[in-house]
């Protein structure tokens, strides 16, 4: 795994092929594949959900996420990013942000967002793109809170589907930083 970033109390820590053969790693993976799952998971079903787990962090054109809570040793959220095949001048897609919901309300996000964002810059994308749905207000918050605009892509007109706001915002993220700061006084523990 390798951390994105840092923002002392949490992490954004990208998963890696790796991290399956790994005990800390596979449990991060399925603590975020789990998140707010009702049930208890048996050995059986995490069995079951380990190869597809394994399948879509292998997967060459995804990138998935977790938020550490290092003072509460939890994961808090999770997140992807999808089309990473395309060319550097296309946009891929950040998708499937998720946080924990009883976490929910604390502006967690800001910090999957910044570790997707400096892991896009590393790759070298220009731009980046999201889909929310219409009724989907608190996500179409955080995403204009961490610099994304609306925009209107060729592809909704053709398909019709009018159910989603398409935003977009530039990549080199240097300027980048999430507008507010969460103090914490926990010892640092690291992964």
């Amino acid at each position: 795994m390798r951390n994105m970033y840092d923002h002392g109390r949490y992490q954004c820590l990208l998963l890696e092929s790796e991290d399956m053969d790994d005990s800390v790693g596979a449990e991060l993976a399925f603590g975020g594949h789990f998140l707010d799952f009702p049930y208890d998971i048996s050995a059986g079903t995490k069995n079951s959900v380990e190869e597809i787990l394994r399948a879509k962090i292998d997967a060459a054109d995804e990138a998935h996420f977790v938020l550490w809570d290092k003072e509460q040793l939890e994961v808090v959220g999770r997140a992807k990013i999808e089309n990473l095949d395309l060319e550097k001048e296309d946009r891929p897609e950040i998708s499937q942000s998720y946080i924990k919901m009883d976490r929910r309300g604390e502006g967690l996000i800001d910090w999957l967002y910044e570790g997707r964002l400096r892991f896009l810059s590393e790759e070298g994308f220009e731009h980046v793109k999201c889909k929310i749905e219409k009724i989907n207000t608190a996500s179409f918050k955080a995403a204009i809170r961490n610099g994304f605009s609306l925009y209107d892509p060729p592809s909704a007109h053709k398909s019709g589907d009018q159910s989603a706001d398409h935003l977009t915002r530039r990549v080199p993220l240097a300027d980048m930083r999430p507008t507010r700061d969460y103090t914490h006084n926990s010892a640092e523990q690291e992964l």
